[in-house]
């Protein structure tokens, strides 16, 4: 019995021997890797971080980030993340470092290649961009991603040869409208886009029209403002006419747009306008595509009339579509349809009832010299439900100066 008992002893005194020097381990180990210690915490953190990331809240996102990347030093994918995060808030050379940094650890990271040459991007240097899309292919033949960039990058620079982009643009422009139920009418414009008016895009312009016997002029302005560093932009319109009587006495709106990948890109306008007989609510989302060459956009407007006279209403809705050719650099021509269907209730001047109407338009874009732009057009409205017709012949021309900073 006493061998028994001291064998049972000293199998519980192995087994406490063995716990406290598990425990001397973990206490070492935490006290000479404080940092690994620390990231086994960092996950939830870290998925808040990229989460705010991929939803473009770049600025929330980025001192998490910065958190992070000093708890794991040598997690690159982290460093890429970090390295986004601050290109979307402007801060490009810090976002250049981080990338430097990766790199030089492996110079085939694929998101470090990647997300330099969108850097190189924003930073208005399309040739390096270039040529980190080609260093991209030959690491990764065929990969989507950099086959995307890589074309949009060559049409981008293509474009920027014949179009060297200016800050300032004046724009001036006439058309003439031919009815067979009306006298014919007319209208001409002139406006001027600043791209770089405290960093926003702005566009101030007058315009005359003479409809229908009747004179009125509207002055307004446009403005949108990049949005982070996805592509997206926001912005606004407003203004209003003398008369408000063919044009709304005031009017304003709110659109932008940003990229969906794969040459896609969406944009959307809701609109508000006051005329003295009527207020009008409109919203129109269009879907533009872009590639071999070509620009195709497709879009539906609809508005809903309030008109003052007895309370009744009226509707429209337009389907619209274009495609122009942009390949060529001097010489860019388009084709447009428009399908629009409207209604009126009863109380209106106009009949009551449903009327349609189709329009078919032609027109391109001649750069004479590198800052002088001319834009004809011809257009065909045909209203079968009423016997009408609208022809409409224009003509605009555009000068620009003044560089890009």
């Amino acid at each position: 019995m006493y061998h028994k008992a001291m064998a049972i002893s000293s199998r519980r005194s192995t087994r406490r021997a063995r716990l406290a020097a598990a425990v001397f381990v973990l206490f070492c180990s935490a006290l000479l890797h404080p940092a690994q210690a620390r990231a086994q915490a960092a996950p939830p953190r870290l998925e808040r971080a990229r989460s705010l990331l991929n939803q473009g809240k770049a600025q929330e996102a980025l001192p998490l980030l910065e958190a992070a990347v000093l708890t794991a030093p040598q997690d690159l994918d982290l460093r890429c993340d970090l390295a986004r995060a601050l290109a979307w808030t402007g801060r490009y050379d810090d976002a250049q470092k981080q990338y430097a940094l990766v790199l030089a650890k492996n110079p085939k990271h694929r998101e470090a290649l990647l997300g330099l040459l969108r850097l190189r991007g924003y930073q208005g240097r399309p040739q390096d961009a270039l040529a980190l899309a080609r260093q991209g292919l030959k690491d990764y033949p065929q990969d989507p991603e950099f086959l995307q960039e890589l074309a949009r990058l060559q049409a981008l620079i293509r474009r920027a040869d014949c179009e060297k982009p200016r800050r300032f643009t004046a724009r001036t422009g006439y058309y003439h409208e031919d009815y067979n139920f009306v006298g014919p009418g007319n209208g001409t414009e002139l406006s001027l886009e600043d791209r770089q008016f405290h960093g926003w895009n702005v566009l101030g312009g007058a315009t005359y029209q003479h409809r229908f016997g009747l004179d009125d002029t509207d002055f307004g302005v446009e403005a949108d403002h990049k949005l982070g560093g996805h592509g997206a932009w926001a912005g606004f319109a407003a203004g209003g006419a003398t008369s408000g009587t063919i044009l709304p006495s005031a009017r304003g709106a709110l659109h932008g747009g940003l990229p969906l990948g794969a040459g896609f890109s969406a944009e959307a306008a809701a609109s508000y306008q006051h005329y003295d007989a009527a207020d009008v609510y409109g919203l129109a989302p269009t879907l533009t595509w872009e590639g071999l060459g070509l620009a195709a956009s497709v879009g539906y407007s609809t508005t809903q009339s309030a008109f003052t006279s007895g309370g009744a209403s009226g509707w429209l809705g337009a389907y619209n579509t274009r495609l122009a050719w942009e390949e060529w650099c001097r010489f860019k021509p388009w084709i447009s349809y428009t399908h629009a269907n409207e209604a009126f209730q009863p109380g209106l001047s106009l009949p009551p009832g449903n009327f349609r109407s189709d329009s078919y338009g032609a027109g391109f874009s001649l750069r004479v010299t590198p800052a002088v732009e001319l834009t004809p057009y011809y257009t065909y409205e045909s209203r079968p439900t009423l016997a009408q017709r609208v022809r409409y012949v224009g003509a605009g021309m555009s000068y620009s100066w003044g560089d890009m900073k």
